[in-house]
């Protein structure tokens, strides 16, 4: 069986991390490798690291644990890559974690024929008590505008981070958007699978970050022959969906109440 490697980033995480390494723990796939990346957190997050870490050693999962200062998020998953042992890699960060069987599941298949692996997730917002699957898609007219793969949901062969190169750390926040597109730009054997793989909470972002993301999600689309015009338009379309989406979702919410 091929050997899987897991990454898991963190910074400041104590809140979040151990429900995230639980997860993993409970994954009942081997050989797994699990590599802990932290960002020197201030924080409980490496006590909390080093407290579980014997159980991933009592399960037959190996680990590694690192905490160091880093240059982002970027640089943090390169670390992780860097370090990891297994054919195919996986990345699932502080407050995320994966489903049950999950992994088993995604190294059923078929690895001989693909490069890169995604799947779909659940959705999670506790605060306006909504929950949904959100889907994975490969098609390239919409990939080369928009994010339509679920990250967490992803798994790249190692040769393949070798032969297409790591995250871009100029990137801040779309460094995955920019890799995905990379992938598919250069050919690579690609699959989607509908299986949900991971689940993800949902956070707030600032409006200083949205318009960083937006300034990040436009140099993406310049690589993939979009235009300035399509881009611009397509952010307003793809705002206006998910403003609409979330609004009916409350509404149903509502009238189940």
């Amino acid at each position: 069986m091929k050997q899987l490697s897991v990454i898991t980033i963190s910074y400041n995480s104590q809140e979040t991390i151990r429900d995230t390494m639980l997860s993993v723990l409970k994954q009942n796939y081997r050989p797994l490798q699990y590599v802990l990346i932290d960002g020197a957190s201030q924080d409980h997050t490496n006590d909390i690291i080093r407290e579980l870490l014997p159980e991933f050693t009592a399960a037959g999962i190996e680990t590694v644990h690192i905490s160091e200062p880093d240059k982002g998020i970027s640089d943090a998953f390169n670390k992780g890559i860097s370090r990891s042992t297994g054919e195919v890699i996986g990345i699932i960060n502080a407050g995320d974690g994966y489903a049950d069987n999950a992994l088993r599941e995604v190294m059923a298949q078929n690895w001989e024929s693909i490069d890169f692996f995604c799947g779909d997730i659940l959705w999670k917002d506790p605060a306006n008590r909504i929950e949904y699957i959100r889907k994975s898609s490969l098609n390239w007219s919409r990939l080369r505008l928009e994010m339509t793969v679920m990250h967490p949901s992803c798994f790249v062969k190692k040769a393949l981070y070798d032969e297409c190169g790591v995250f871009d750390v100029s990137f801040r926040y779309t460094m995955d958007y920019d890799l995905i597109c990379r992938f598919h730009r250069m050919n690579k054997r690609m699959a989607y699978f509908p299986l949900t793989v991971a689940y993800v909470a949902a956070g707030g972002v600032s409006d200083d970050s949205i318009n960083r993301i937006r300034s990040e999600i436009f140099r993406v689309n310049r690589e993939n022959g979009v235009g300035a015009l399509s881009s611009h338009l397509h952010w307003e379309v793809v705002k206006l969906r998910r403003f609409l989406a979330s609004l009916l979702k409350k509404c149903k919410l509502f009238f189940k109440s």
